[in-house]
């Protein structure tokens, strides 16, 4: 089973369309853990209103604000202990293509790679196209996270590494990679 992770804080007028996009995926072997951090707008509404038409969505709140980072690592360890073989690890102004999950199972599992990367679009007041670079090395991590938050991870990978670092509040996913990639961690990237 495939592990969408998806933190919510703040989001009302984007998460609806994030989460029917991931509904309505080719690959249906999934189910979206998501979490809000303590939203004060109508986020958990929207959520709540959708999840009365699915079974795919595990719906989660911190009655506090935990940022970011840390409502992934809660995610990542409720969906790890229901049995999740992947972690897709996605924004909630983020929206997929329908094939985007099925395609990056596709490319893990002939390539043998550890997690795959993806190029998304951002939708919302300031969509744009974000894009990872290529085949990163170690070297290319010295000034900016050339790898965007956006990726299917093995969980083995996950537990490996432990997950984001709590204490790098705006590097967490840097580090992460950093961390993956030093481990000797196999990635592709996909377009």
């Amino acid at each position: 089973m495939i592990a969408v992770l998806l933190p919510t804080y703040n989001v009302e007028d984007y998460i609806g369309e994030c989460i029917y996009s991931i509904l309505e995926q080719s690959f249906d072997n999934f189910k979206i853990f998501t979490c809000d951090d303590n939203s004060s707008d109508k986020t958990i509404k929207v959520i709540s209103r959708i999840l009365n038409y699915t079974g795919k969505i595990e719906r989660m709140r911190n009655w506090e604000n935990k940022d970011w980072c840390a409502t992934y690592n809660i995610l990542a360890e409720d969906a790890i202990s229901k049995g999740a073989d992947y972690l897709f690890i996605m924004g909630s102004d983020d929206n997929l293509n329908k094939d985007c999950i099925s395609r990056m199972i596709e490319l893990l599992d002939s390539t043998m790679s550890d997690f795959c990367i993806v190029y998304g679009k951002s939708f919302g007041e300031n969509s744009f196209i974000m894009t990872s670079k290529e085949n990163a090395q170690l070297e290319d991590f010295k000034n900016e996270n050339v790898i965007m938050n956006f990726a299917l991870i093995k969980t083995s990978v996950w537990q490996e590494l432990g997950g984001y670092d709590t204490r790098l509040r705006f590097y967490a996913d840097w580090d992460f990679w950093i961390r993956a990639i030093k481990a000797g961690e196999k990635y592709r990237d996909w377009e």
